[in-house]
């Protein structure tokens, strides 16, 4: 008959167990260690692919970055996979740009480098207005929907001049600083682009001219700075001076 108590055998079984247990977690432990240390291991700098997708938690797509033929583009989706914004690359012009799109598909607003100069359009119901450098010039202009410019805004070298077509693309209006006099001058247009009225303030004197239908002046009306005198002169349809005063 054996002297061990149940008990000591309950005591030693327990025993046991801690100890297996302790290793399993040991052996856990150090499996861990190696998962992490393989996939640690040494960093990729770079990671090449042709396209990237980034989805959301149902896997919808909310965008994307893709390499095509013409370019680079990075696309963002809304919740109905429309694009609304585009950041793009054209590889055949070397030119970047941004785009603003609305949930229906029309281009809203534009950021882009057109030869070498930076541009921004914004797009209405009613028209464009783009912003632009052009020749190291800056400029506002404003295009209907028929793509003809209406308005033109842009700041010279001598300073500010405004330009205005109508809708048959004719220059009707212009007014600021004159490159060629160095004065400020107002000229209004027919339909025909004929020259009919025209004012100007020059650094010795200002004029207001009246012209016919073929752009001739007719009537002039002349302040000089130098002798403070004013004329007027009128001309016939030859240009010839039908009279002067004084």
């Amino acid at each position: 008959m054996s002297n061990h108590h149940p008990c000591s055998n309950t005591a030693a079984l327990s025993n046991k167990l801690r100890r297996l247990e302790l290793v399993v977690i040991l052996l856990l432990s150090v499996n861990a260690c190696l998962l992490f240390s393989a996939f640690r291991g040494p960093l990729n700098d770079i990671v090449r692919a042709r396209g990237f997708a980034v989805v959301d938690a149902d896997g919808k797509e909310c965008a994307r970055l893709a390499n095509t033929e013409e370019g680079t583009m990075l696309q963002l989706l809304d919740r109905k996979g429309s694009t609304r914004l585009t950041v793009s690359f054209d590889t055949r012009t070397q030119e970047p740009a941004i785009g603003i799109i609305a949930a229906d598909g029309r281009p809203l607003c534009g950021m882009m480098e057109l030869d070498g100069e930076g541009a921004i359009t914004v797009l209405g119901s009613g028209g464009l207005v783009g912003l632009t450098a052009q020749k190291g010039i800056p400029c506002v202009t404003l295009t209907g929907l028929d793509d003809k410019g209406r308005a033109n805004f842009s700041l010279r070298p001598e300073g500010p001049w405004i330009e205005m077509t109508n809708k048959a693309g004719d220059k009707v209006l212009a007014m600021g600083v004159n490159d060629n006099t160095k004065g400020t001058a107002i000229l209004m247009k027919d339909d025909s682009g004929a020259l009919r009225t025209g004012f100007q303030v020059m650094p010795q004197h200002s004029a207001l001219y009246l012209c016919d239908a073929r752009g001739k002046q007719r009537v002039s009306l002349m302040h000089t700075l130098a002798s403070d005198r004013g004329s007027v002169e009128v001309r016939n349809a030859d240009g010839s001076p039908v009279f002067q005063a004084p």
